[in-house]
């Protein structure tokens, strides 16, 4: 049961954060989220 809390805590809350982030954003803020996105190190950061 913790390990269940845990995947939620570390995968699944800052994935639905930067989703509602994201969808608050403005069309231009969203087309460069996309292309910094697209970046292989973006993922490291």
């Amino acid at each position: 049961m913790i390990q269940i809390f845990f995947v939620i805590l570390i995968w699944i809350l800052p994935t639905f954060f930067m989703i509602n982030a994201y969808l608050k954003m403005d069309e231009e803020e969203k087309q460069r989220f996309k292309d910094e996105f697209k970046q292989p190190l973006a993922l490291l950061g």
